[in-house]
């Protein structure tokens, strides 16, 4: 029993120190690891910076994974989650070092996702506020492959400012933390955890301004881990799918709606760009620093919600996701009408 209560924390604690020396080596200018990402058009930063970051948050959390699983060794879950995080890291650090094509980045993805997808962790159903729809045969299949791979693409899409997707995961995975602890589910409380210590850790040398980038390594192991823990506790009737997609959302509905708008201007959506709804704010002139915390506000917002309507009356869940839906309208609205017509008018001349 005492073990039990010693081995979470020291273990957090170990990856959090492992994640914040490694992050701290990466940053420094001899690393022999250091590839710079240099400024774009698109990009946000001025500076070459090191953008393998990534790394640390990986190397942290496969080390608590591995001790977790060898010390209890109860669940295949780990292993595969993680021999899964470790492929998709290696494709990553390969595309960071020499940018690899769309096709081979989606091939690997497509593949992740249906080795995912054997060990069982599929959307059967989509559930809402006191229902559910039941998604049959191949049908799942298809939905549960298509979640993996935008939810892997959706971190890349959104790192693109100091602070940020690491800020966002570390308030995310805490609320995943909080709502796994009222469940009584250890695993996902414990891989929860250790996703926000790992993350942490890299975010001391990424906040503004930021000294490492996370890359693809960082980006496409978070959007992942999100992908496969809210496919796992929806499946374990821990938290529902859309309770999920409630606490990521500040996420997902910026790279989805900026994703469909670019498709439908016909518009080579997977390349990069500066037209996500937190990037025409920086680029419209408002400081990088209040829109961080903005962003991180919004994120409490929907997370401390989340907690609130988890266990609530079906009449609460919905009351409280229409008002969120309605304040996202609002704020699009606004973005839309007060910045980025103003900013295209402004570009035009």
């Amino acid at each position: 029993m005492l073990f039990d209560q010693l081995f979470m924390p020291a273990i957090l604690l170990m990856m959090f120190m492992s994640s914040l020396a490694i992050t701290c080596y990466l940053s420094h200018s001899q690393s022999k690891l250091r590839i710079l990402d240099e400024p774009k058009s698109y990009s946000l930063h001025t500076e070459p910076t090191p953008r393998t970051g990534g790394l640390a948050i990986y190397v942290a959390l496969l080390s608590g994974v591995l001790s977790h699983y060898f010390v209890y060794g109860q669940t295949s879950f780990l292993m595969w989650y993680g021999l899964s995080a470790t492929i998709l890291a290696i494709v990553a650090f390969a595309d960071d070092i020499s940018d690899l094509s769309v096709s081979i980045r989606l091939a690997v993805q497509t593949a992740i996702a249906g080795y995912i997808i054997s060990k069982g962790i599929i959307l059967s159903a989509i559930s809402l506020p006191g229902g559910h729809w039941v998604i049959a045969g191949w049908l799942s299949i298809v939905t549960t492959a298509i979640y993996i791979i935008w939810t892997i693409n959706l971190y890349n899409f959104m790192d693109g400012m100091d602070g940020f997707a690491g800020g966002m995961s570390v308030i995310g995975f805490s609320t995943y933390a909080v709502l796994s602890y009222i469940k009584g589910d250890s695993l996902l409380l414990f891989i929860s955890l250790s996703l926000v210590v790992s993350t942490a850790g890299f975010l001391c040398y990424n906040l503004p301004p930021a000294k490492v980038f996370m890359g693809d390594v960082g980006s496409y192991l978070l959007g992942f881990s999100v992908a496969v823990l809210s496919l796992y506790a929806h499946n374990e009737s821990v938290i529902p799918i859309w309770l999920s997609v409630i606490i990521f959302s500040p996420f997902m509905i910026d790279a989805s709606l900026t994703l469909i708008k670019r498709i439908y201007r016909r518009e080579k959506f997977w390349q990069p760009h500066n037209n996500h709804y937190y990037q025409i704010l920086i680029r419209s002139g408002l400081r990088r620093t209040k829109i961080l915390l903005v962003g991180y506000a919004t994120m409490l917002t929907v997370s401390l919600c989340a907690i609130l309507i988890f266990d609530a009356e079906v009449f609460v869940q919905l009351i409280v996701s229409l008002l969120l839906l309605i304040a996202y309208m609002v704020i699009i609205f606004l973005i839309e009408t007060k910045f980025a017509r103003h900013l295209a008018i402004e570009e035009t001349y």
